[in-house]
């Protein structure tokens, strides 16, 4: 069964950090965060400024964008 979260207005929220960093889904999942550009772009700055935070994407080979 495939698992798909999408957050809307989502703004600073950590959620998708926990379940990585806490490994509450096992199985593949596409997670979706939809917000402002504004608000994106400043969480994807402070993404980029944070190693931990860095790690957890480098884990799954992906980079966080605006698409």
């Amino acid at each position: 069964e495939n698992v798909q979260i999408v957050s809307l207005g989502c703004g600073l929220e950590t959620l998708w950090f926990n379940l990585m960093e806490e490994g509450h889904i096992k199985k593949p999942f596409k997670f979706v965060e939809l917000d402002l550009e504004s608000v994106v772009k400043k969480k994807i700055r402070k993404i980029n400024h944070s190693k931990k935070l860095a790690k957890l994407f480098e884990k799954i080979n992906l980079t966080p964008s605006i698409t």
